[in-house]
């Protein structure tokens, strides 16, 4: 989804608003598309649609725009908007089997923003777009300026992701989640797991976890095309490398189309930011709390500069 909704009527700039936008999408919808056709995926577009305007409309806000598998919506209220968002992901994970339903991501900021047309522009607007982008299914991400704004939430909780970049900006930004406040919302995390964060482990077997929790990396070599980003955190690692490393001196003549269908395959598993596209391969973007090996690679140049003393 874009990061203003398209106009259909006379702009008018003339004043800011604050609102709360709240953009949520289906994940994995091109993969479900291509497994199970375009009638089976326009069915369950139209119903999370038809969930989605329900939840905006019952907690007083407006649904702004549909794309596709996208909705943008506008609240007045910081607080409807969050309980929106939890209504909306708890509805799309109790459809019946027989109404199928993919995970849903969910992003929200709050701010002035400028009315355009039917719409509106705002950095508020723009956040929200790509922390939905960052947002894996089942997930709802807020930023820090939101959870002030909202304050104490009843039936709400805010898990603190701490500070991440997000492209397009040159700062890193205040991360939250929220979620349905619960005695047993959260099983116990692994020592050393930060609550909610994804943690790579390759000192040993690869491993990763989602606030402690194992996530399932798929085949051999999808997990050694994990393997080799991850070595290579924050640097790209072309499509030629990554072909002779899985493969070696035999790669199938579909090689580069088995690589793409691997990456697509960890981001619905990882988050649609993980791995970055970028020619001539592709760039997994990780901090040493995140990663093992940048960690220990972190505290030995410490140890080093700390030997004189």
């Amino acid at each position: 989804m874009g990061t203003e909704a398209r106009p259909r009527g006379t702009d008018d700039q003339s004043s800011s608003v604050i609102r709360t936008f709240l953009i949520a999408d289906l994940r994995g919808y091109t993969t479900f598309s291509d497994a199970r056709g375009d009638q089976a995926a326009a069915d369950v577009s139209e119903r999370f649609i038809a969930i989605a305007t329900d939840c905006v409309k019952g907690r007083s806000g407006t649904v702004v725009e549909v794309r596709g598998d996208e909705v943008l919506a506008a609240f007045e209220s910081a607080r409807e908007a969050l309980r929106a968002a939890v209504d909306l992901q708890e509805r799309a994970a109790t459809e019946p089997a027989e109404r199928e339903m993919l995970g849903v991501g969910i992003g929200l900021d709050a701010g002035e923003a400028v009315p355009l047309g039917d719409g509106y522009r705002g950095r508020a607007l723009n956040l929200a777009a790509r922390l939905c982008a960052r947002a894996r299914a089942g997930e709802i991400l807020v930023t820090s300026e939101l959870v002030h704004l909202a304050g104490a939430v009843e039936g709400i909780r805010f898990e603190d992701r701490g500070a991440v970049r997000l492209k397009g900006l040159s700062r890193p930004i205040e991360l939250f989640a929220a979620s349905r406040a619960s005695a047993d919302a959260a099983a116990p995390a692994k020592p050393g797991a930060v609550a909610g964060h994804l943690a790579f482990r390759l000192l040993g077997p690869l491993e990763v976890t989602d606030g402690g929790r194992p996530v399932a990396l798929g085949g051999p070599r999808q997990r050694l095309v994990l393997a080799h980003l991850l070595l290579a955190a924050n640097r790209v690692v072309t499509m030629d490398e990554l072909i002779e490393r899985i493969w070696d001196e035999e790669p199938p003549r579909a090689a580069r189309n088995t690589i793409q269908s691997y990456v697509s395959h960890l981001r619905a598993a990882l988050g649609p930011d993980l791995i970055e596209g970028r020619t001539p391969g592709y760039v997994v973007h990780a901090e040493p709390e995140e990663l093992d090996v940048l960690r220990f690679e972190q505290l030995l140049r410490r140890g080093r500069r700390m030997l004189p003393t």
